[in-house]
């Protein structure tokens, strides 16, 4: 009986995981205590240096989850891209039509040529040599 109410427990919890997920990391929410520790630790530290700005509390915006010891990247999205741009930018194209790149990517390369993008999702930016389908 014991094991069938904590496997209950646990398929529940799993359940509320799910469906929690879209609104909270709840990985980062349980790492984030342990972040605001360092953040506070390293607020002060500044604070002690004559050199530091006053900081008023209102203008305080903690990023917490990117104190790392290396930068994550997706390494096939990363390389790709430098691929592809490097490719575009050896050809010499007035035009690139790029379909449902990543943004960024779409961005740095309309400085470089005029681009067509075409994607299912509205995009609200329009730099000089971007035109959005």
């Amino acid at each position: 009986m014991k094991v069938k109410n904590a496997r209950t427990i646990y398929d529940l919890l799993v359940f509320l995981h799910h469906i929690a997920l879209p609104f909270i990391d709840l990985r980062k929410f349980v790492k984030a205590f342990g972040q605001y520790i360092f953040f506070f630790c390293d607020l002060y530290k500044y604070r002690l240096k004559k050199s530091s700005e006053k900081i008023h509390i209102t203008n305080i915006f903690p990023v917490i989850n990117e104190k790392t010891k290396n930068q994550p990247f997706d390494s096939q999205y990363f390389y790709q891209g430098i691929w592809a741009f490097e490719q575009i930018l050896k050809s010499n194209s007035k035009q690139h039509v790029d379909v449902g790149s990543q943004i960024d990517f779409v961005g740095f390369l309309s400085t470089i040529t005029c681009v067509t993008y075409v994607d299912i999702r509205r995009l609200d930016a329009c730099p000089k040599k971007l035109r959005v389908l």
